[in-house]
């Protein structure tokens, strides 16, 4: 299910979008027509896959959800707001593979190493996890594309993110505080 958390984002991005434009029927009309049209994936990928088919079919549901979102969103507004969307979200994914790739062969070992404790087995899985995805993950943003590490550096929060590195003030400002903190903060907005 962790594959569908970056259709969410968007789709929670544009959702905002469609509401801040006093349009709340699209969004509902569009995620119903992709729920619709998904469910025979749901019986026929659960019948054959079990609980791996339901999550699937949920990941392929946000997908479908997301992209007809941002089809309805170019035809009504057009492209300008969803311009670098497409290089920003490959670029990303290609940072994180490097962590996703420690920490998934770290959890396989855990698990293969103790298979008649799952639930220990998955609480080290989870301790292992985070710093085998989160060190390459950071470092990755810190060098490679500048923009990549101004967003992570607003997740962080600017006093851990000049801890992690010496990065100019300028690039951590005032609404970055803003906007780390704040639990419903779901766009971010720059000037």
């Amino acid at each position: 299910m962790l594959c569908a958390v970056g259709f969410w984002a968007i789709q929670q991005i544009l959702g905002r979008g469609f509401y801040a434009n006093e349009n709340t029927l699209t969004p509902v009309l569009v995620g119903s027509l992709a729920t619709v049209l998904t469910l025979p994936l749901y019986y026929f990928l659960s019948r054959d896959l079990g609980a791996v088919g339901v999550a699937v079919a949920g990941v392929l549901s946000m997908g479908l959800y997301t992209a007809l979102l941002l089809w309805r969103w170019k035809a009504r507004q057009g492209g300008e707001a969803l311009k670098g969307l497409l290089g920003r979200s490959l670029s990303t994914i290609g940072i994180a593979l490097p962590g996703f790739a420690l920490a998934y062969f770290a959890c396989q070992l855990v698990k293969n190493a103790l298979p008649e404790h799952p639930l220990l087995g998955a609480f080290l899985s989870l301790c292992l996890s985070a710093p085998l995805f989160g060190a390459p993950y950071l470092l990755l943003c810190r060098f490679l594309p500048p923009a990549l590490w101004r967003d992570t550096a607003v997740i962080l929060g600017p006093s851990l993110a000049r801890r992690l590195t010496r990065i100019s003030p300028s690039l951590v400002t005032a609404d970055c505080i803003f906007i780390a903190w704040t639990p419903s903060a779901s766009v971010i907005h720059r000037s």
